[in-house]
């Protein structure tokens, strides 16, 4: 049986993400900041 791996995605406005790079995200939107409290309790970043 094959593994599928599922992410969570924060669309981002005005910003452009690239691996490395530490940028501070705020999120307003009741389902952005879901996603991040989510993302925060995975441990996989």
């Amino acid at each position: 049986m094959e593994t599928v791996e599922t992410g969570l995605l924060l669309p981002l406005r005005n910003m452009v993400l690239l691996p490395g790079i530490t940028l501070p995200v705020i999120a307003g939107r009741p389902r952005s900041v879901a996603v991040a409290e989510a993302t925060m309790l995975t441990s996989q970043k």
